[in-house]
């Protein structure tokens, strides 16, 4: 796999991720529990995006890059539970026929299951010495990746914000502990 194909799949997670982050930390504002420490992080995560953004061009690409620059409080969050094993596409074979113009788009979507299980094994390994702190679901969550059934997603966003609710004091507990950030 090329260097701009793993940066590409790199963007696009940490990508999704970020923006996942921010939805949740500007939609939880909404919410009652704890608002001001829940406003102290939403606005924390915008300035950490925009000032990356702003001095880069890009999101983060990764976690390492995060880490690279000195950041060692960092929050993951995930969208899969603890043991999700993502698989070999089964439309691979279609896919190599309209994209066989495409064989580096081909390489990325064929390998895409193994870098994402390599990376969440990498995360799994940094919050089990304490590196990062995760917050993902307790269980698969019952959704499409597109989605338009209000209640579906409704479903979705409660479990989002009942597990980060769940984990808001060990989170806060893992920031103040940790060292500065740059």
């Amino acid at each position: 796999m090329g260097r701009m194909d793993r940066r590409l799949l790199q963007l696009l997670g940490v990508g999704a991720a970020l923006v996942l982050a921010l939805w949740w930390s500007s939609a939880r504002l909404a919410g009652q529990a704890d608002g001001e420490t829940l406003e102290l992080t939403a606005r924390s995560l915008r300035r950490a995006a925009v000032q990356c953004y702003a001095l880069e061009g890009v999101y983060p690409p990764s976690l390492a890059y995060l880490e690279e620059q000195g950041y060692d409080r960092n929050v993951v969050i995930l969208t899969q539970p603890m043991g999700y094993v993502k698989t070999k596409n089964k439309a691979l074979p279609l896919m190599r026929k309209v994209y066989r113009d495409y064989p580096a788009l081909l390489d990325t979507l064929a390998r895409r299951q193994d870098v994402y299980n390599e990376t969440t094994a990498a995360i799994r390994e940094k919050e089990r010495r304490g590196e990062v702190f995760v917050i993902r679901p307790e269980a698969p969550l019952d959704i499409k990746r597109v989605d338009h059934n209000r209640a579906r997603i409704q479903a979705v966003y409660d479990l989002g914000r009942a597990v980060a609710e769940k984990r808001l004091a060990a989170m806060r507990t893992f920031l103040e502990e940790r060292g500065n950030q740059p």
